[in-house]
């Protein structure tokens, strides 16, 4: 009886084993499945040896500037209206495909997305000229990764989390696993600049949970999160569309408090 209980746990492990290097070797595929598509950038942005294509759509000048990372399931083919929509609301936005997705050219992955999303930074800080002071860092899903890796590397004036997770391997395990990636819930607790959360409590993509998890161990004096009863994935995004006075809300809350220098 012993033999074959030992023999059981074995295989268990070997399963696990199995299912971790499975799971180690194809994390970033899964992260980012590089989706094609044509151009439907007005600008290219250097990234290392990618070549990124961008959008940048203006809006009211002195305004706020957003710097948005999109979901991992979609370019800028697809997603173009938001950054437009933003715009028609006074905030420029400057948007952006990862390396290997849509017309960018290069692979994917997480140390690539942080170069991309510091490409994208670069841009409005030098090129624009556009003072740290006024620009945004929001991102969908996935895009929430960059975007915590840039808030807390540099200086913004605010973070929005739309439907983000707490890890990519607590999206299904809330304890997390050794390969994990973009560890927004631990990021969060060195970033103290006004935060803003929506997540919707019917997400079957990115479980509700993870917003939780984000806004609890928030270190910002401001935070703000939006719940979405029922809310699904996709709603995040759609939330800000239909409620740009929310946003701006936010941002005017605590305002000489709202900058990390």
């Amino acid at each position: 009886m012993l033999i074959k209980t030992a023999i059981a746990f074995a295989v268990c492990l070997l399963i696990l084993a199995a299912l971790l290097i499975l799971g180690y070797a194809n994390m970033e595929k899964l992260l980012f499945p590089s989706p094609k598509g044509n151009a439907n950038g007005n600008l290219k942005l250097k990234s290392g040896d990618a070549l990124l294509d961008a959008f940048f759509a203006e809006g009211t000048p002195g305004k706020e500037v957003i710097l948005y990372s999109h979901g991992n399931g979609e370019t800028l083919e697809t997603m173009r209206s938001f950054p437009e929509e933003l715009a028609r609301c006074g905030y420029s936005c400057l948007a952006y495909d990862y390396a290997g997705y849509g017309a960018s050219t290069g692979k994917a992955g997480e140390k690539q997305a942080y170069s991309d999303i510091e490409a994208a930074y670069r841009f409005l800080t030098e090129e624009k000229k556009i003072p740290p002071s006024q620009i945004v860092v929001m991102g969908y899903s996935v895009g929430g990764g960059p975007s915590c890796y840039l808030a807390e590397k540099y200086p913004v004036r605010a973070l929005v989390l739309l439907g983000t997770f707490a890890s990519a391997t607590k999206v299904y395990f809330p304890a997390g696993l050794p390969f994990d990636r973009f560890k927004n819930a631990e990021r969060i607790r060195r970033i103290n600049i006004p935060l803003m959360l929506v997540h919707g409590t019917g997400d079957r993509i990115v479980p509700y949970r993870n917003s939780q998890q984000i806004a609890r161990n928030s270190a910002s004096a401001l935070t703000v999160f939006y719940t979405l009863p029922g809310g699904s994935h996709g709603d995040a995004v759609r939330f800000i569309s239909q409620n740009p006075s929310l946003l701006t809300k936010f941002l005017e809350s605590k305002l000489e408090t709202s900058v990390r220098l």
